[in-house]
């Protein structure tokens, strides 16, 4: 379900904080890319795989996997 953006961010923004503090990216660049890749947490990947930025592995995951349709932009 796709959340408004104040819902969105009410939802997500202490998990972009975190990981401001872990990682040093800024929470507000996290919670902005991740709107944008996950459709505002509505695409399928993110339902689905809790997934919100498309990160895809090499063959050398070994964990769980999750196949869908992806939509790719070149240039």
């Amino acid at each position: 379900m796709k959340l408004s953006p104040e819902d969105y961010f009410k939802k997500y923004s202490k998990y972009a904080v975190i990981n401001q503090i872990i990682s040093g990216v800024p929470a507000s660049i996290t919670l902005a890319q991740s709107a944008l890749e996950s459709g505002w947490a509505g695409s399928g990947l993110t339902q689905n795989a809790n997934n919100f930025f498309g990160i895809k592995n090499s063959s050398a995951w070994k964990g769980e996997i999750y196949l869908t349709d992806t939509q790719e932009f070149i240039d």
